[in-house]
C-alpha cells in the first residue's frame, strides 16, 4: 500500500507500484475503506482531490510515485 499522512482535514497517499495502473478513484477506494466509491468519485468530481497538485479526473490511471 501507499505512504499515508493525515491531518485533520486532508489525507495524503503516495502510489506505490502496487498502485500503478489503477483507476484514481478504484486507488483511493481501496485505501479510504471508510468512503464509499460513490462518495470518492463525488470528491473527484468537486476538484477536492489532487493527483501531484493538480485536480483529477475519476478515471485517471495513476502512476508509481504519484501524490494523490
Amino acid at each position: 500500500m501507499g505512504e499515508t499522512e493525515s491531518s485533520e482535514k486532508y489525507q495524503f497517499l503516495v502510489a506505490e507500484e502496487s498502485g500503478a495502473g489503477l483507476r484514481l478513484d478504484h486507488f483511493l477506494t481501496d485505501r479510504l475503506e471508510q468512503l464509499s466509491r460513490t462518495r470518492i468519485q463525488q470528491l473527484i468530481k468537486d476538484n477536492t482531490v489532487f493527483v501531484d497538485g493538480v485536480t483529477a479526473k475519476p478515471k485517471l490511471k495513476l502512476v508509481a510515485g504519484n501524490e494523490v
